[in-house]
């Protein structure tokens, strides 16, 4: 009885959290980065599932904070990322070597760094992770579980994690 009380407590308080997290006012820099003309459509149209701006308000993005895009795939993070910490911020744009001649991984990256000055490509084996500064924002969206895969060889991800955590501010 008592665990259910508990679960049912947790349950609720966690929807009222969602609620009011949801409920809150996007800030102008995270609004402008994706209502970004720059963005392609093909980006645009995952907004609706991937709720780009409450991720953004979610991780508490501002402007002149450095991130990281772990693993950025197509750079759909990276451009927004891009626009919300504007001039003054930086973003890693981090293609993993393992995967760099797949999926056009390193070409897209590329492709959002030219398009952005505030963006660079970083390449690198994991689980080795570093930047030449100290970060506001890790980020990876639906990768994270890849770490696992032989097709990332399946790196020491308890060392990628320390690399990630020393990264930060």
């Amino acid at each position: 009885m008592r665990f259910t009380y508990l679960l049912a407590t947790s349950v609720v308080a966690a929807s009222l959290s969602l609620a009011a997290a949801q409920a809150s006012p996007v800030p102008a820099p995270i609004a402008a980065a994706i209502a970004d003309p720059g963005r392609p459509e093909a980006d645009t149209k995952r907004d609706a599932d991937r709720k780009p701006a409450d991720m953004l308000v979610f991780a508490q993005v501002k402007p002149g904070q450095k991130v990281a895009d772990m693993v950025v795939g197509s750079g759909y993070f990276s451009r927004i990322f891009a626009k919300a910490v504007g001039p003054k911020g930086h973003v890693y744009s981090e293609v993993p070597q393992q995967i760099e001649g797949k999926y056009d991984s390193a070409a897209k990256a590329k492709a959002v760094a030219d398009a952005y000055p505030n963006v660079t490509v970083v390449t690198q084996p994991l689980p080795q992770f570093s930047v030449p500064e100290k970060l506001d924002l890790v980020w990876t969206s639906q990768n994270y579980h890849d770490f696992h895969n032989p097709g990332f060889g399946s790196p020491d991800v308890a060392a990628l994690n320390k690399a990630i955590y020393d990264s930060l501010k």
